[in-house]
């Protein structure tokens, strides 16, 4: 449910859909109910937020948003970008599976120690070492 509010000089709109908050502030009143228009929609719909996007999409807004402020951000972005040349980037995220995830694994493993990938199996598969 959005609710729409002035504060000061400035108009707050504040959507909450099931668990969910976001607030933003407007300089009117029409940008406010536009924007919490859109985003009640998102919330509601959470895949179409993602439609269209690919996992390479994921990596390169998370290089670019998550990873500058880390203190290990060199290495995270060698990480990243090894991914984002793995086959696996370029599937639709609506479209990922954990075997997706699996099928990478398993083909890294045939490239490299199996300890190097342990961790990540244990991810995937929710084993525990």
């Amino acid at each position: 449910m959005a609710q729409i509010f002035k504060r000061g000089k400035k108009w707050r709109a504040q959507v909450r859909v099931k668990s969910q908050s976001r607030s933003r502030s407007f300089d009117s009143k029409i940008e406010a109910l536009t924007w919490a228009v859109e985003i009640e929609q998102q919330m509601k719909n959470p895949t179409s937020i993602i439609h269209g996007k690919t996992l390479a999409d994921a990596f390169i807004r998370y290089a670019d948003e998550v990873s500058p402020s880390k203190k290990g951000k060199r290495w995270e972005l060698v990480r990243l970008n090894k991914l984002l040349r793995a086959p696996m980037a370029s599937i639709l995220l609506t479209d990922f599976t954990p075997n997706d995830l699996q099928h990478w694994i398993n083909t890294e493993l045939k490239r490299i120690q199996a300890s190097k990938v342990e961790f990540s199996r244990t991810i995937c598969t929710g084993d525990s070492l």
